[in-house]
């Protein structure tokens, strides 16, 4: 009798645990979703007063939130939708940060020639820029990517060139 006692309780416990839990889970979405409007009226407003930079910003905030959910597909339109504001205002250093979370989330679906031309467009980016962590970051990405493609020897070329740069820098950390 004690053991059956001990197995109804245990049962209950853990419905109740089951029931907390689903509830939790049920209010975070609620929040995201609340969030995610919120987000998406402010990018509006700030597209319509001109702010294309601070209307990208809340974009990508949608997208991270979106991607963090692996709503892939959703990130990808925010993205996208900042590149363009980004791209209207000739912002390269967020256009270059755009395409590299692009080339990620094409990873990420293993969509990996459309990987390739985002990570590659950063590094040209970053390249230009002469920010040479940013373009050690990208040959690193695209040499992963490569290597996904199979294209095992421009993989390795890229991952010498990164190596390259951070032992000239003597940073390496990356």
């Amino acid at each position: 009798m004690q053991a059956n006692t001990k197995y109804f309780f245990t049962s209950i416990f853990l419905l109740w645990m089951l029931c907390i839990t689903n509830t939790m889970a049920q209010g975070e979405d609620e929040s995201q979703k609340n969030t995610i409007n919120k987000y998406r009226k402010l990018s509006q407003q700030n597209e319509m007063l001109g702010d294309k930079k601070e209307a990208s910003r809340f974009l990508n905030e949608i997208g991270m939130i979106e991607w963090e959910n692996k709503h892939f597909e959703k990130a990808i339109g925010y993205f996208k939708r900042s590149l363009s504001l980004n791209e209207a205002i000739k912002n390269t250093t967020g256009i270059a940060g755009l395409c590299n979370n692009l080339g990620m989330l094409y990873s990420d679906i293993h969509q990996y020639k459309k990987s390739k031309e985002y990570f590659q467009k950063a590094l040209d980016i970053r390249m230009q820029a002469g920010d040479r962590e940013s373009i050690i970051s990208s040959l690193i990405n695209l040499s992963v990517v490569l290597n996904n493609l199979k294209e095992y020897e421009e993989s390795a070329q890229k991952l010498k060139k990164a190596l390259e740069l951070a032992q000239e820098k003597n940073d390496i950390v990356q």
